[in-house]
């Protein structure tokens, strides 16, 4: 809990230019967050009951000149080395809550902290690295969830989402997948 209220005392402190420029990509090639694939075929311990051993490694990018909360998320060093953390590095590992969006139904299943809340405060143009179980990418695409630091509330008002399916995988990816057992 206490994780909780300091990383909304920083988004606090860091709340984007809103008012005056704005947010604005930084690569107008690219969304203004997105998630990459970065390497797959490694094996790792299982977060919860039910997720393969296999693992896929991505990259959430902000691609924009404003601050994002990403929720369920946490730098994995704990405890922070100081409270009030400005955010996490470039290319930091983290754990991150995902959503698996099933096939048939769309319904959006958690896959992560049930119910403990947890986020971190992810500064302007940067990324962060983490794992997802293969098997919960073959369910179906993958959702992460975010939010603006100018949005209200800890969680804020509305909850954005970052997609990536299987078929966002390099061909060699998709191929390994199909081994992988759900």
């Amino acid at each position: 809990m206490l994780f909780v209220a300091c990383a909304a005392l920083v988004g606090g402190a860091t709340r984007s230019p809103a008012g005056e420029e704005g947010c604005r990509q930084v690569d107008p090639n690219r969304r203004s967050q997105y998630i990459a694939y970065e390497s797959h075929d490694r094996e790792g311990q299982p977060a919860y009951r039910g997720e393969s051993r296999e693992r896929i490694t991505l990259r959430f990018h902000n691609n924009i000149t404003c601050g994002l909360r990403i929720l369920g998320g946490a730098p994995l060093r704990w405890p922070p080395e100081r409270y009030f953390d400005p955010g996490v590095q470039e290319g930091q590992q983290v754990f991150m809550d995902y959503e698996i969006t099933d096939r048939k139904t769309k319904a959006l299943k958690p896959r992560g902290g049930g119910c403990t809340l947890s986020l971190f405060v992810m500064p302007a143009a940067r990324s962060v690295v983490f794992d997802i179980a293969a098997n919960a990418l073959k369910a179906g695409p993958v959702a992460v969830r975010f939010g603006y630091l100018w949005e209200s509330g800890i969680s804020g008002d509305v909850e954005h989402r970052v997609l990536f399916s299987a078929e966002d995988l390099p061909d060699e990816a998709k191929t390994w997948l199909t081994t992988v057992k759900r």
